[in-house]
């Protein structure tokens, strides 16, 4: 079993979370957006790589309902412990699941353990690390998501899953979510930049897309809501591959 050292005393978990919230903070815009379109509904967010829960909990003083999924057994542990047991919050609701292309696989997945500050919690289904340490899991597909949320439509979706982004998105039918913020991830077997390219042009063809090298903010075409405003980065237009 995985044991970082942020996980041994109170006091370095606590540093932990604090890292971690302050880093969600500045990656994922979180406001109030029906304010920015009254159309705009603040319903349901979905957390995918959700680690010790920081991106949760600040979605949960904003949306209804918050779904996450955390493929590791003691980061989705310290996430339930901080935000169900500790802070009372009964908004989110978190499953001990790694999301991928398809539901029921059983995937491994490795671990990236750094030292000190460098340290994130960092898994992945993806690719191997140079521990070797890993522990089996089981995904579900994006399709699924929409059933486990029991909504047509998911207003926003954070997405932080290192490589897995490629297999969760592409070829999938993205209209019904509001906004897409994620990160994109080196993959193994693909080249970066055409990777890259590829998952963003799928996007494009219902979002306007702010986006930076490994970041991005993508909002629905049907809503007023510009999201150069909202995340650093170039409006996105669609390439050739």
């Amino acid at each position: 079993m995985i044991i970082y050292d942020e996980m041994k005393n109170s006091r370095s978990l606590k540093n932990w979370w604090d890292k971690m919230l302050l880093d969600v903070t500045h990656s994922y815009p979180m406001i109030n957006f029906s304010q920015l379109d009254n159309n705009f509904k603040m319903k349901t967010c979905v957390d995918i790589g959700c680690n010790i829960g920081c991106f949760s909990y600040l979605a949960s003083k904003h949306f209804k309902k918050i779904i996450a999924f955390e493929p590791g057994y003691l980061t989705s542990t310290i996430a339930r412990t901080k935000i169900n047991q500790k802070e009372k919050i009964t908004n989110v609701f978190i499953h001990n699941l790694a999301v991928g292309k398809n539901d029921g696989d059983i995937v491994k997945l490795h671990y990236d353990i750094q030292r000190g500050e460098k340290n994130s919690g960092n898994s992945s289904i993806i690719y191997e690390t140079e521990n070797n340490e890993y522990e089996l899991v089981t995904t579900v597909s994006l399709e699924k998501i929409f059933s486990l949320c029991e909504t047509e439509f998911i207003d926003y979706l954070k997405i932080d899953c290192e490589g897995a982004e490629y297999d969760i998105l592409l070829e999938k039918d993205l209209s019904r979510i509001g906004i897409i913020c994620g990160e994109i991830h080196v993959h193994p077997t693909m080249d970066f930049l055409k990777a890259r390219t590829k998952l963003l042009n799928h996007m494009s063809v219902h979002f306007n897309i702010s986006a930076q090298r490994h970041n991005f903010f993508a909002v629905n075409k049907k809503f007023n809501i510009s999201p150069l405003k909202m995340f650093p980065g170039e409006l996105y237009e669609t390439q050739s591959l």
